[in-house]
């Protein structure tokens, strides 16, 4: 790339775009909190029995895949 390229790769950004990149990257980040989450709750339903385990770990899967549908559509979108 020329120094005139880059000069006008780096004119053309605009704070939309930046904050677009940064709302991706954030997504991507809280899918593998979302996916830490969902190996905690198995790793915690396997040492502690307790009645509500079942709906905890129906309710940690439906968090990981909210949020990872939520990055794919943020790609898309965005």
């Amino acid at each position: 790339m020329s120094f005139d390229e880059v000069l006008d790769f780096i004119t053309n950004i605009t704070p939309l775009s930046v904050l677009k990149i940064f709302l991706i990257l954030f997504l991507l980040f809280y899918a593998v909190f979302a996916w830490v989450v969902l190996r905690q709750e198995k790793f915690m339903s396997k040492v502690v029995e307790v009645p509500i385990s079942p709906f905890l770990t129906i309710l940690a899967q439906l968090h990981f895949w909210a949020s990872l549908a939520l990055f794919i559509l943020a790609l898309f979108i965005l």
